[in-house]
């Protein structure tokens, strides 16, 4: 059996969001250690990996690994239900084939119950190329710092942060440089990596040549993180 109880709901709430502005069903892998997630979204181009440690929850309790196939979608809907403050409870039996969830008010006198039907999931963890479509930004990492570069039809627009200067919120920008490196992606995948900002106070962009990008969120103090995978356009023959 599976049995996991959080003090609030916003956690998993952020997270949701976070995970349905790519994927529309996942397959939750529960643990003794929590629970984990890695899933493609529908055009195989970018893949999310989150991890929520059992530590984000008390009690926390799992007799056997499981594989919960989840409508994140429908998830995501059901946690509108409860106020951010609610007391979350999330049960499944071992063979069972529904996700129970559960909303109390921290005062006890209302909780909600809400019955969710699992479902078989195909899970494929590899990245493919990036076909070219959309809108690109480029991003040049160098000593002198990070530059982001977007090309459009009519105007080009750019954003430089220096080494250790301040971004738009007055949070420092450190980095940590091996080799330059310049690529591009599909502009429209950042922009729903950024649905994960809630979750933390600091976003970590790690790139090299021929490689994903990957961009993570840390949840917590240690409570577990999301991570995007987007794999570089490929320059045309």
């Amino acid at each position: 059996m599976f049995e996991a109880r959080m003090s609030d709901t916003t956690v998993m709430k952020r997270l949701m969001d976070a995970i349905t502005t790519l994927i529309d069903d996942g397959s939750f892998d529960i643990s003794s250690k929590g629970i984990s997630l890695q899933a493609m979204d529908s055009s195989h181009v970018a893949l999310v990996a989150m991890c929520l440690r059992n530590e984000a929850f008390d009690p926390f309790r799992c007799d056997r690994n499981l594989s919960l196939g989840i409508q994140c979608k429908q998830m995501g809907k059901i946690l509108k239900c409860s106020a951010n403050n609610d007391v979350m409870t999330l049960k499944a039996e071992d063979d069972g084939d529904v996700l129970n969830m559960v909303f109390e008010s921290p005062n006890g006198d209302r909780m909600s119950e809400f019955a969710m039907k699992l479902t078989d999931i195909d899970i494929e963890q590899s990245c493919r190329d990036l076909s070219n479509f959309g809108e690109s930004v480029t991003i040049c990492v160098t000593k002198d710092g990070l530059k982001f570069s977007v090309k459009g039809d009519s105007s080009n627009a750019s954003m430089k942060f220096s080494q250790n200067g301040a971004g738009d919120d007055g949070n420092d920008v450190s980095i940590d440089l091996n080799d330059p490196c310049t690529l591009t992606f599909a502009v429209k995948y950042l922009n729903h990596f950024t649905k994960a900002a809630p979750l933390s106070e600091r976003v970590t962009l790690s790139l090299s040549n021929d490689t994903p990008l990957v961009v993570e969120y840390k949840i917590g103090d240690g409570l577990g993180h999301i991570r995007y995978y987007l794999a570089p356009k490929m320059e045309e023959d």
